[in-house]
């Protein structure tokens, strides 16, 4: 019985862990386009993304995982206009959300970012490693 409550405590806690980590709903990505430019020289990197998604709904923002990273520039385009983002960002929870002074229509939708960020050593994001003396970039996907 102890067991069984043990083991019913775990699944519960892990649950709990992996919702709070979930994006919000109603954005759901089709496409990524991404560039990068390393310095290894002081472990950073420069991106230049593209995103194609698709909106379920109207909404002035749009929320994605985010960890070490400095946005510059976050343009939305959807419907015909086009709208620089304001970036807000959630270190804790490792997540930046995009807002706009208009509503964004529901529909197809591309999001332009410009960022820099730094290679960690924790595995997660584009990160460093290290194999024979030679440094690469790598990512998990």
């Amino acid at each position: 019985m102890k067991r069984s409550l043990l083991v019913c405590a775990f699944a519960i806690l892990v649950c709990c862990a992996v919702l709070a980590q979930r994006l919000p709903g109603g954005v759901t990505p089709n496409h990524y386009t991404l560039n990068f430019t390393i310095h290894f020289a002081n472990n950073s990197f420069d991106g230049d993304e593209t995103i194609d998604l698709k909106l379920d709904k109207p909404s002035t923002t749009i929320t994605l995982n985010a960890v070490e990273i400095a946005f510059h520039q976050v343009r939305v385009a959807c419907g015909g206009g086009s709208q620089t983002a304001k970036v807000s960002t959630d270190e804790k929870n490792e997540m930046a959300t995009f807002t706009v002074d208009r509503q964004l229509p529901a529909g197809p939708c591309e999001a332009r970012i410009k960022y820099t960020g730094q290679l960690n050593d924790k595995l997660r994001g584009l990160y460093l490693s290290t194999y024979t003396g030679r440094k690469s970039a790598v990512f998990q996907m």
